[in-house]
């Protein structure tokens, strides 16, 4: 499957047999508590074939004992032929929060 632009990176079919974009890529993830009511991530994945990358990093504070916030990034780039056939870098981001309430 060619993937010509970031709406078929992102939206792509991703199943059982198909985990990613790319037959092969690398990730890596951190996280790190720097109080206990603070946590942070960051979550990074590489694909060889786009010449490109995911990033996603995080935050997410307890605000009561049931309720957390949090704010999640997402940022992709890599490289896609436009209409002529000729490689461009693309990068989208993407951002969302999050009110996440346990009973």
């Amino acid at each position: 499957m060619a993937i010509r632009n970031f709406f078929e990176f992102y939206s792509g079919s991703l199943s059982v047999k198909n985990l990613s974009f790319t037959e092969y890529n690398f990730f890596i993830q951190m996280s790190y508590s720097f109080n206990p009511l603070l946590n942070g991530s960051l979550a990074v994945m590489y694909f060889p074939r786009l010449g490109g990358y995911y990033a996603g990093p995080s935050l997410n504070y307890s605000l009561t004992e049931n309720l957390d916030f949090s704010i999640y990034l997402q940022v992709f780039s890599a490289k896609f032929p436009d209409a002529n056939g000729i490689e461009r870098k693309q990068t989208f981001d993407l951002g969302f929060m999050r009110f996440k309430y346990n009973f």
